[in-house]
C-alpha cells in the first residue's frame, strides 16, 4: 500500500485535534512507520564532492530558519587545504542564495589555512576559526560570512583577523557571546618537547581585540606543565566554559579531560571545580598507554549539567567515553560510574561529537568498526548514562554504512539536532567514484515524525 507524506500530515492533524495522539501509530501503515536512530528517508544523505580528492565536515549547525550550514575542508594530511562552507535548505538541497549554488571555498589569510569551528551569530552570519600557516608561523584565524557567503568586510581586514601571540598558536575551538563579541579557544606550542598551553582569546564584534578581557587573552597552563589540546567552548552560567584533554608529558600520554570556567572579565571561576578547572584525571591503564584521545567535545544539558566526549585508548582498542559534570564542575555521581560512561564495542571505535536532546537525553557520533570496515555510528543514551535501547532497536547503538562504495569506511564528525527535534550528522563517506565526500545524514529521533 502506498501513502503520501501528506496524508500523513492530514492524519496527524485529524488525530490532534481528537485528542487520540498516542494512537496515531497504530493507524500508519506498518511499513511508513519510523523508528528513533533510523536514517530518514525523506532527507537521506547528501554527498558533496569538491576536487575529486579527501573531503570531510567538521561542523554543522542549524539556523533558525532551519536551513542547514555544514564547514569541512578538502586536502589530505601534508598537502594544501581548501575550506569549504555548504548551505543547505531544510530538505537538503543547495541554497542557491549562498556562495556558488550553496557552496563556497576559501582560505583564510594570504596562505595555506585550516579551519577547525564554526559558530552562527543572532544576526545569521558565520563566524569561522582555524589556523593560517603562512610564514611558517601558525597564528590564530578567524573570518566572518555574510549570510550570502561573502566576507563581512565590516569585520578585520576584509572579513579575517589574523592573531600573532609570538609563538605557534592553533585556533580549535569558537563561540558568540548574547552581545556579539567572539570567544576563540585553542592552543600555544613552544616547540620541541616544551609544553602546550591552552588559550583563550576574545575578540570585539568587528573583529577587534577585546581589552577588557584580561588584556585580549588568557593562557592556561591546566596541569603543571602538561600538554593541553583544547576542543569545544560554550556559555555556562554566563561564564565562558572550555574543554581540554590534558596529558603529563612530551610522549603524548593523555590521562585526563579537563573542563575550565572563566569569568567574562577573563579570571577564573573560583566558584567551578577547583579555582576554575575541573580535571578528570589519573586514566592512564600502564605506562605508554594512553587512556584519553586528543579529541573532545562539550555540550550543556537541560538542567545546566555539562556533557563531554571523547575516545578512550584501551588494550583492545578504542571505545566512546561521555562524561556529565554538575554545574559546579564536580563529576555527577548520578550518571554511569561517578560520572563516566565507556562503550565498549568490538575494534576500535572514535567519537568525535556530542548533542544533547531537550529532554536530556545524550547523542555521540563517531565510527565503529564493523565487518573490518568503519562505518558511521550514533548512540544514544539516557539520562542515567544507560544506552537508549528504544534507539536503533535493541541496543541503543546504530551503525550505518553510508559509503556509496562498496567496503569503503565512513564516519561522522559532527552531529546536532534540528528545531523540530531530528539529528543531523556529517562526515565523510566516499561516493561512487570512491572519492571520500562530505556527506549530511539525518536520523530520526522517535517513533514519529512529520513533515
Amino acid at each position: 500500500m502506498k501513502i503520501c507524506k501528506e496524508f500523513i500530515i492530514v492524519l496527524f492533524i485529524i488525530i490532534l485535534t481528537q485528542g487520540c495522539v498516542k494512537e496515531i501509530e497504530e493507524l500508519i501503515p506498518a511499513e511508513l512507520q519510523v523508528k528513533a536512530g533510523t536514517i530518514d528517508v525523506f532527507f537521506g544523505s547528501v554527498f558533496t564532492d569538491f576536487n575529486q580528492t579527501y573531503n570531510t565536515a567538521l561542523k554543522i549547525l542549524v539556523q533558525d530558519d532551519d536551513k542547514i550550514i555544514i564547514l569541512g575542508y578538502t586536502g589530505y594530511m601534508g598537502n594544501e587545504h581548501l575550506n569549504h562552507i555548504i548551505r543547505l535548505l531544510p530538505d537538503g538541497t543547495y541554497d542557491s542564495s549562498f556562495g556558488t549554488n550553496g557552496k563556497l571555498t576559501f582560505q583564510l589569510g594570504t596562505g595555506s589555512s585550516e579551519v577547525s569551528d564554526m559558530a552562527l551569530q543572532s544576526d545569521g552570519k558565520i563566524v569561522v576559526v582555524g589556523t593560517d600557516f603562512s610564514e611558517n608561523t601558525y597564528n590564530i584565524a578567524i573570518a566572518r560570512f555574510s549570510t550570502d557567503g561573502n566576507f563581512d568586510q565590516s569585520f578585520g581586514t576584509n572579513g579575517i583577523e589574523i592573531t600573532d601571540l609570538g609563538q605557534q598558536e592553533t585556533g580549535t575551538s569558537v563561540m558568540v557571546q548574547d552581545d556579539g563579541k567572539i570567544v576563540v579557544a585553542g592552543y600555544i606550542s613552544y616547540g620541541g618537547d616544551n609544553n602546550m598551553d591552552a588559550f583563550v582569546y576574545r575578540y570585539n564584534q568587528d573583529g577587534s581585540t577585546d581589552w577588557s578581557f584580561s588584556a585580549g587573552h588568557i593562557v592556561v597552563d591546566i596541569n603543571n606543565n602538561s600538554y593541553d589540546l583544547p576542543k569545544g567552548i560554550v556559555m555556562h552560567n554566563n561564564k565562558i566554559l572550555f574543554c581540554s584533554v590534558v596529558h603529563a608529558n612530551s610522549y603524548r600520554d593523555y590521562d585526563g579531560v579537563a573542563l575550565i570556567q572563566l569569568n567574562m572579565d577573563g579570571s577564573f571561576d573560583t566558584n567551578f571545580g577547583v579555582n576554575g578547572i575541573s580535571l578528570f584525571d589519573g586514566l592512564t591503564i600502564s605506562d605508554g598507554l594512553s587512556f584519553v584521545s586528543p579529541i573532545t567535545d562539550i555540550a550543556i544539558t537541560p538542567d545546566n549539567k555539562i556533557v563531554a566526549s571523547c575516545y578512550i585508548n584501551g588494550i583492545a582498542g578504542n571505545d566512546f567515553a561521555v562524561f556529565r559534570f554538575n554545574a559546579n564542575g564536580i563529576p555527577d555521581n548520578s550518571f554511569g560510574n561517578y560520572g563516566l560512561v565507556v562503550t565498549d564495542m568490538p575494534g576500535s571505535n572514535i567519537v568525535y561529537s556530542i548533542a544533547v536532546q531537550s529532554d536530556g537525553k545524550i547523542l555521540a557520533g563517531g565510527s565503529a568498526l564493523a565487518n573490518s570496515n568503519y562505518n558511521s555510528c550514533l548512540i544514544r543514551y539516557m539520562t542515567n548514562g544507560d544506552l537508549d535501547t528504544d534507539f536503533a532497536e535493541p541496543t541503543g547503538i546504530g551503525i550505518f554504512d553510508i559509503s556509496k562504495t562498496p567496503d569503503s569506511p565512513d564516519w561522522i564528525t559532527t552531529i546536532c539536532i534540528q528545531n523540530n527535534g531530528r539529528i543531523l550528522a556529517a562526515g565523510t563517506a566516499d561516493n561512487e567514484n570512491g572519492d571520500p565526500d562530505i556527506v549530511i545524514t539525518r536520523f530520526n529521533a522517535g517513533p514519529l515524525n512529520i513533515y
